[in-house]
């Protein structure tokens, strides 16, 4: 592990097209009703519904996961959660050929995959070229956790033949990435309970058809453990961000605790690369990991959670988060070379090779959940973004040198009250649909009904494009 200021990173997209119809950042009035698109899954089986992961497929249409939450009257504080997969139309309509709700179409339940299952939730989804997806997530339950792959068919029913019985189960870990490698092979990222440290990252990889590859890392899985000497710290580390390289590489980026003489507690950035074989890739600053601070003194809580990858210049793009203060969450990017270099001249040059952006509107907390570069270089970043408990679905746009593009709505910031009598609306994500940018969120749309539902925009853009499959 090699600690600086330089990192590398990397993101996934698919390049799709069809017709648009709206203007550059403007809300697409013809995108599910009016604009909008509302998905709940009826009251008796779960009144929340809480969306993750966003795709779309090569014909246009939608998908999502996440969970849905049933409330026990009896038992409100006790959660009963499922993961689902949705599917909409191009234009944002539930699919009612997906799902058997025909009140609540285009949402799949997922069958349990664990006893005494508490929480279920699919973080990440991936398309297969014949259809099928592929989920995985974390589940919670009264006797331990896991976390899970699943393979469903097209039309979500789980695939028997995928891992055993259709399902892949890892002790003690919380899945939050997925990726496919050139051969096919599934790549996971997440954290790992237990042992020393009590958390730490883990990058696994399997079979197409479920598999461990017992020829990556060891037995299949590289552990995130910061060493000394030859010695485990007992410091923690997750991982939050996953791309697979074209030449079958692996990068993983989210947080490293690391002393810090000025703080309490800290945890700096963390990207790390590996080999086609699950190495630590020398190539990449000194020894496959770099844990870093960004600039500006010191911060506790800093991480990466979004890749970005110009297969051009083989420059990436690590997105994620910086603390300036005890009161605020703000955005940080920074832009590095294939070899881990700083690219001094990405950002202003008071914090040369980083972007720091607050995006402004008296937010306290502003956090990327979803980023994808346009055929410019712009980026375009889907932001949670809060001040005083209320929120919007937030996208910003973001210059090849690192400032807010002028001339994407409002000083590089598109702000969309999805439910404006509503209590609030909460992004979660993006996808790219040929010209146009696909927002993912959720809306509490009254204040005395307690249903949440999941909710999406579209909104106009330039071809988003990316190097990686």
């Amino acid at each position: 592990m090699h600690r600086s200021l330089f990192h590398a990173a990397a993101f996934t997209a698919a390049v799709l097209s069809f017709n648009v119809h709206a203007q550059d950042g403007t809300p697409d009035a013809s995108f599910g009703t009016g604009g909008r698109t509302f998905v709940a899954v009826n009251p008796i089986e779960g009144e929340h519904l809480r969306p993750s992961a966003l795709a779309v497929l090569p014909d246009g249409r939608l998908l999502f996961t996440g969970t849905r939450n049933k409330i026990d009257p009896a038992r409100p504080w006790e959660p009963h959660e499922r993961a689902i997969v949705a599917r909409l139309s191009s234009n944002g309509i539930p699919d009612a050929g997906f799902g058997d709700d025909a009140a609540y179409p285009g949402v799949v339940v997922l069958p349990e995959l664990a006893a005494l299952t508490r929480t279920y939730q699919g973080e990440a989804i991936v398309p297969l070229a014949d259809g099928r997806l592929l989920v995985a997530g974390s589940i919670d339950t009264f006797t331990g956790s896991y976390g899970f792959i699943v393979r469903t068919d097209a039309q979500g029913n789980v695939d028997g033949t995928f891992g055993d019985r259709g399902k892949v189960l890892l002790p003690a870990v919380a899945l939050h990435a997925l990726a496919r490698d050139s051969q096919g092979r599934i790549v996971v990222a997440g954290d790992k309970v237990g042992g020393t440290p009590l958390y730490r990252g883990i990058v696994l990889r399997f079979s197409a058809d479920g598999v461990p590859d017992a020829g990556f890392g060891s037995n299949g899985a590289v552990e995130l453990l910061q060493r000394e000497g030859g010695e485990v710290l007992d410091r923690n580390t997750n991982a939050m961000a996953l791309a697979v390289m074209p030449d079958d590489r692996i990068l993983v980026g989210g947080q490293a605790q690391y002393p810090d003489p000025a703080l309490i507690d800290n945890y700096d950035f963390s990207v790390a690369r590996l080999d086609a074989n699950g190495q630590f890739d020398a190539s990449f600053a000194g020894d496959g990991w770099a844990v870093f601070p960004s600039p500006g003194g010191p911060k506790d809580w800093e991480g990466v959670t979004r890749f970005v990858y110009d297969a051009a210049s083989g420059k990436v793009i690590a997105v994620g988060f910086h603390k300036p203060d005890e009161d605020h969450v703000f955005i940080a990017l920074a832009r590095l070379g294939d070899d881990g270099a700083l690219d001094t001249t990405y950002g202003p040059g008071s914090t040369a090779g980083f972007s720091l952006l607050d995006l402004g509107a008296g937010a306290t907390y502003q956090y990327v959940y979803g980023a994808a570069a346009q055929a410019d270089g712009k980026l375009v970043l889907a932001v949670q973004q809060a001040s005083g408990g209320a929120g919007d679905f937030v996208v910003a746009r973001i210059q090849a040198n690192g400032k807010a593009d002028p001339s994407f709505g409002n000083a590089g910031v598109v702000v969309v009250d999805v439910a404006p009598t509503g209590v609030y609306d909460m992004t979660i994500g993006l996808a790219l649909q040929s010209e146009s940018i696909v927002v993912l969120g959720q809306s509490k749309r009254s204040p005395t009904n307690p249903q949440i539902e999941a909710s999406l925009v579209r909104l106009g853009a330039p071809l988003l494009v990316d190097g990686f499959e």
